[in-house]
């Protein structure tokens, strides 16, 4: 299968991209940034075009993506593609661009699920996003002890400055930005806990657990307290579900964090120290503050809808391509601080576009969690738990206009949606006395 070839080269150049950008030839940066776009289209088509497997495709995609993600899929396409000729906009480029931004990387839903013929695939898949971690890790913690002028700590932007923490800079890998970065390190985290709850070999068990000690102390390094937080929280509820389920993969999990613990308390005590007084003050903010400002932040989310027509004002009107293309936006009150996802997609694809966007990434987390519950090989619903948790998180994010969580999210979601077929497979090998592939 060519296109399963073609994904595996764009996960790794998802990760390479911000390298070629950054130090190898940054005056191409924009075709780098367009390679991954180009990838995915190149996969599809070959997805398209594999005759031999289009019936088992089919089949698959019965079995793995809801008919009414489909629909949802299908309706955000269409309000999009009319989006791009909306008359703001000053360019149809512009439009294009937002269009890609908004339904390119929903493709990989489909396509993923073909790519794995039963469940040691998958695992394969896993274990490569994993260890390909590695080296970027280690690139990390080079950054972290290299001067924040060094030319390895430059961001694509020449003028951006390296944010530093505790005296050392914030570290981006081979990512362009920290924020980047930070969606890799939460992606590959709970990629580490999927696998490392579904293992009972112990150099795999070790080999996996060194590697999610390692995404904890880069993820310190970058300075994400997102980041932090999601692989801490997604741990204890892993480890939560595992102690309902297996006393021995409890263990393991309680093994990994508390040495993840005493690495960050040993190494780094004034990282732990500034989390106390960080606490501290989001404490006492709160309470100060209490539901005073509710109010406020409902009705600035809502805002937009006083001025905003039904249609909005095209895809692409508030993203980072009008600068780019050397376009003021006069139209969107954008100087205001809408920067946020919900008040951006309102913005340009108005209120049903905004419904139909919102109920898909809402559909898809309402998916994942049945997927969860419906399967019934083990090491599947460990698989699929840890995704759930990645996407269920991500529900606020920026998934638009973070071209890098963007891909990761849709990709998550089809290793979702590959998860049914792959049980339905297993649990038709046990009726009929065969061993599981």
């Amino acid at each position: 299968m060519k296109f399963k070839f073609v994904i595996y080269i764009c996960v790794l150049w998802v990760v390479l991209e911000g390298a070629f950008r950054k130090w190898i030839s940054p005056s191409m940066g924009n075709i780098f940034y367009i390679t991954k776009y180009f990838l995915v289209g190149v996969a599809f088509l070959f997805y398209k075009l594999d005759k031999k497997k289009i019936k088992d495709h089919e089949v698959i995609s019965r079995l793995s993506v809801p008919a009414f993600i489909k629909l949802l899929v299908a309706g955000l396409a269409v309000i999009a593609f009319f989006q791009m000729f909306n008359p703001n906009l000053p360019s149809v480029f512009i439009g294009a661009f937002g269009l890609a931004q908004y339904c390119w990387f929903i493709l990989l839903i489909f396509m993923v699920p073909c790519i794995f013929a039963d469940e040691h695939q998958l695992e394969r898949f896993v274990l490569f996003n994993i260890l390909i971690f590695v080296p970027v890790g280690i690139l990390g913690v080079v950054q972290f002890f290299s001067p924040q002028a060094a030319y390895i700590n430059k961001y694509v932007v020449d003028t951006a400055n390296v944010v530093g923490v505790m005296g050392h800079p914030r570290i981006t890998g081979t990512f362009s930005y920290l924020g980047g970065y930070a969606v890799y390190l939460t992606f590959a985290g709970f990629l580490s806990l999927a696998f490392f709850s579904t293992k009972r070999n112990i150099f795999k068990v070790i080999m996996v657990s060194a590697v999610f000690i390692f995404i904890v102390s880069n993820s310190m390094m970058n300075g994400s307290r997102g980041t932090v937080a999601y692989l801490v929280t997604g741990g204890i509820l892993c480890l939560g579900r595992i102690f309902l389920k297996d006393i021995g993969g409890m263990i393991k999990i309680a093994l990994v964090a508390g040495i993840a613990v005493l690495f960050a308390a040993f190494y780094m005590p004034s990282l732990v120290e500034d989390s106390r007084e960080l606490l501290e003050t989001s404490y006492e903010i709160i309470e100060e503050r209490g539901t005073r400002d509710l109010g406020e932040r409902v009705e600035e989310i809502m805002r937009p809808l006083s001025y905003i027509s039904w249609y909005g004002y095209g895809t692409g009107m508030t993203q980072n391509i009008m600068k780019i293309e050397g376009y003021k936006n006069e139209t969107v009150l954008w100087d205001e601080g809408y920067e946020g996802e919900p008040k951006r997609v309102m913005l340009e694809l108005g209120l049903v576009g905004f419904l139909f966007y919102y109920f898909l990434k809402i559909g898809v987390i309402v998916s994942a969690f049945r997927v969860y519950r419906r399967t019934k090989n083990e090491r599947l619903r460990c698989f699929s738990f840890a995704l759930f948790l990645f996407i269920l998180f991500n529900l606020h994010s920026p998934v638009v206009f973070n071209h890098i969580l963007n891909f990761y999210f849709w990709l998550t979601a089809g290793l979702v949606f590959s998860i049914p077929y792959l049980d339905h497979t297993i649990g038709a090998q046990e009726k009929v006395g065969g061993e599981p592939a």
